[in-house]
């Protein structure tokens, strides 16, 4: 891994992982163990409408952090709309995992 991250640095590349993770630092600070909101996610949060999203059932917990970031959830409002079909879940090697999307699905029947 230490290898791939320097050749990364070398080429001045960055690949998926790396613009989820810098996605997560610009939005949230993991403060002892509790991911508290930024001010760009507050700004976020408070301009989007609406957070849609599709083939929830490849999120990863990464993806879902931020989902819940720039979401209106922690507000107590439903402004988050998510679509997706857990049997065609093909991102395992992204981390994908399904089981945030049925935990919601159990949750909402």
């Amino acid at each position: 891994m230490d290898k791939y991250s320097n050749k990364k640095k070398e080429r001045n590349l960055i690949d998926f992982n790396d613009i989820e993770h810098f996605c997560l630092e610009i939005l949230g600070e993991n403060i002892n163990g509790k991911i508290i909101e930024k001010e760009a996610a507050l700004k976020l949060k408070e301009d989007f409408y609406e957070v849609l999203v599709d083939e929830y059932q490849d999120t990863n917990n990464v993806q879902e952090t931020i989902i819940n970031l720039i979401s209106k959830q922690s507000l107590g409002a439903e402004n988050l709309f998510m679509v997706g079909d857990v049997k065609q879940s093909i991102y395992r090697f992204r981390q994908a995992n399904p089981e945030i999307f049925l935990g919601k699905y159990k949750n909402t029947h």
